[in-house]
């Protein structure tokens, strides 16, 4: 069996390019693999594991698979992906982080094929289900969801989008879903379940430290910089801590600036050290120095790959409820959950964690316990050849 894997690019530097590389590197003895990307950035030589199998597998590339609305000539770009994937004759094909509709169509229909949906861009595209006000949502999106949008110009576009993708996916095969949330989000979305396979990622690259949590230095903040991540809430919860607990910051993005400047207005320049961003297999040693993981994440979270690598590592994680958080943090087990947006309880989970260092040594442990079984690299694979096996061309119609 040959299988396909069409992403927009081939990179290491987001989640959705790290799950895919997982995958190729533990691909199952006796299946072939081949890739079409339509850009690469370069850092996925720099950031995969020396001697791993996902650069040896065949790499080919098409301009603008990238796109992720309508544009000018889809049509044409489509019929070349049609060409090219054709002329690699794939058993199965795999779809990644394309979201144009066309180009989606397009790979459906050259079948079988089965599609991982990554995140909300295909039932909320907009502040990924929490309200303009912060608080979390429940509401399938539709046209009442115009308030949380400035123009509704453009809410009306992206509404149409968001239904075209829709429409897409119900051509495939099979999906795939890192979380029961986001299976829950699709089904209310009209997707039948029984076609979505809850497949969650599992943590690759990255060797376990040898230290236990209660030895880390500081509290950790790890992913890109942007509101959704949360790392406003995370600067605001460590202006509420003492003075004598640290953190590092590794990631960037979007907000730099507005960060560097919540962190000179909070006066927390002396506590924080930003990294900026960390190839993946630096994080080995980031990790080994932190205490405690935070993740605040804003929206709800589709899974959340940065906090469970914290618990392979044997690290508690301190985090906003929400999304596919649940799928991995047990309250009270492997660390701490706070309402969302409320950074005076996630400033006390932080400090109970940092206080207690046999807690977090009993958190750590829980968690590495929890990856190791629910999370095994084997088991899951195994999985995912299950699914490939049980595609087939009409099982979508």
């Amino acid at each position: 069996m040959l299988v396909l894997h069409v992403h927009d690019r081939w990179s290491a530097r987001g989640g959705a390019d790290w799950h895919l590389l997982s995958l190729l590197d533990r691909w199952p003895d006796g299946v072939q693999a081949a890739g079409l990307y339509g850009r690469s950035d370069q850092s996925a030589e720099e950031g995969l594991p020396p001697g791993g199998l996902a650069a040896r597998w065949p790499r080919h590339f098409l301009k603008k698979l990238d796109k992720k609305a309508s544009f000018a000539d889809e049509k044409a770009v489509g019929d070349r992906l049609a060409r090219l994937v054709e002329a690699i004759r794939p058993d199965r094909i795999h779809v990644h982080n394309i979201l144009n509709p066309h180009l989606l169509a397009v790979l459906a229909d050259l079948g079988p094929a089965v599609m991982t949906v990554q995140d909300h861009r295909f039932f909320c595209p907009g502040r990924g289900k929490v309200r303009a006000d912060g608080s979390l949502c429940d509401r399938v999106f539709g046209p009442e969801c115009t308030g949380c949008f400035r123009e509704e110009d453009y809410f009306r576009r992206l509404f149409e989008l968001v239904q075209a993708r829709l429409a897409a996916l119900k051509r495939f095969s099979a999906l795939i879903v890192l979380s029961r949330y986001i299976k829950g989000e699709l089904e209310a979305a009209g997707i039948p379940g029984e076609r979505i396979h809850v497949l969650p990622p599992f943590v690759h690259g990255l060797a376990p430290p040898t230290t236990v949590a209660s030895s880390g230095e500081y509290i950790l903040f790890s992913g890109r910089l942007v509101w959704a991540k949360g790392i406003f809430d995370f600067l605001d919860a460590l202006a509420r801590l003492p003075d004598r607990i640290p953190a590092v910051v590794a990631g960037g993005g979007t907000v730099d600036t507005q960060v560097a400047e919540r962190t000179r207005a909070l006066g927390l320049g002396h506590r924080v050290r930003f990294l900026g961003w960390t190839a993946h297999r630096g994080m080995a040693d980031v990790l080994a120095g932190a205490r405690v993981m935070v993740m605040p994440s804003r929206w709800q979270e589709p899974f959340g790959i940065a906090g469970l690598e914290a618990l392979a590592a044997g690290r508690p994680v301190a985090a906003y409820e929400g999304g596919g958080i649940g799928d991995w943090l047990e309250n009270g087990r492997t660390g701490r959950i706070a309402p969302s947006g409320n950074t005076a309880l996630l400033a006390e989970a932080i400090l109970e964690l940092w206080d207690r260092p046999d807690q977090a040594d009993a958190y750590g442990q829980a968690g590495r316990i929890l990856t190791a079984g629910r999370f095994d690299p084997g088991r899951l694979m195994a999985r995912l050849e299950d699914v490939y096996k049980g595609m087939s061309r009409n099982s979508s119609r």
